[in-house]
């Protein structure tokens, strides 16, 4: 059985229900800090379970996440009168677009590590816990899959995964072959 996943849109973006939530500066910062927590978590589960290289790939996310330009541009931005979801997708599409538009293919592969951050940060501001879906023993059909879903895919264990776009160097490429996910 095969069922078709991911984000199709190349940027983040907020549902309605998420722009219209009321968030403050101090549950961005609590969101940034459980940020932090999770991507420090899978880190450690990573490590204890793969190669060097797809564990790398959430210790970027964690570096981006605590770089001044990036967290701190979204908290200037609250404090000018954003809500913190605006600041997060705004700061979040901006390096997307500049990643995107580069020549060199590790960079532009920098723009899902950015916007698997983005939805993070989202999801712990605004959504709290997802949703889970079980795709055991599933086909999974994906035109885009961000390292952290196919984190949380592979511990279903699918029967395979099918991905519509990237190569064999995309990050989620890597990380798939060192999960074990056909």
């Amino acid at each position: 059985r095969a069922r078709v996943t991911g984000r199709s849109d190349s940027y983040v973006r907020l549902t309605a229900e998420a722009a219209n939530r009321h968030c403050t500066l101090e549950e961005f910062y609590e969101a940034v800090r459980k940020s932090e927590e999770q991507l420090e978590q899978l880190e450690v589960d990573l490590g204890e379970k793969l190669a060097d290289v797809a564990s790398l790939i959430f210790n970027a996310h964690l570096l981006m996440l605590k770089d001044p330009g990036f967290s701190d541009e979204m908290a200037e931005r609250i404090r000018q009168g954003r809500t913190p979801q605006q600041a997060v997708t705004e700061v979040v599409n901006h390096y997307v677009e500049l990643f995107s538009r580069s020549d060199h293919a590790q960079l532009r592969e920098k723009a899902q590590d950015v916007k698997d951050l983005g939805h993070r940060l989202l999801q712990n501001l605004v959504l709290g816990e997802e949703e889970v879906s079980d795709y055991h023993e599933e086909i999974v059909i994906s035109g885009e899959l961000l390292p952290s879903d196919l984190v949380k895919l592979s511990a279903q264990r699918p029967a395979g995964l099918v991905m519509v776009g990237g190569g064999v160097t995309a990050h989620v490429s890597i990380l798939a072959r060192s999960l074990g996910v056909p």
